[in-house]
C-alpha cells in the first residue's frame, strides 16, 4: 500500500516544539521561525518506503542511519 494522495507532495516538516527540518549545506538541522525554501521537502512513495527528498537541493535525500 502507497502513500495517499493527501500525504504525498511537497511539504514542511514540523516538529512538537514549532521548529521545522530543513536540509542546510551538507547537513540536516531544524529552525524556528517561519518556513522558507530550504525547509520544503517533497514526500513520495518510492516502492513502498517513504522518500524526503530536499525542494532546494534536487537530488539530495534525508536517511536515517542504523544507529539512530
Amino acid at each position: 500500500m502507497g502513500l495517499s494522495a493527501e500525504v504525498s507532495g511537497k511539504r514542511m516538516l514540523k516538529s512538537e516544539h514549532g521548529t521545522y527540518l530543513r536540509a542546510y549545506k551538507q547537513s540536516v538541522d531544524l529552525k524556528r521561525g517561519c518556513a522558507c525554501a530550504s525547509e520544503r521537502w517533497f514526500v513520495e512513495d518510492l516502492g513502498g518506503k517513504v522518500v524526503f527528498e530536499t525542494s532546494n537541493s534536487p537530488g539530495r535525500f534525508l536517511r536515517s542511519l542504523s544507529s539512530g
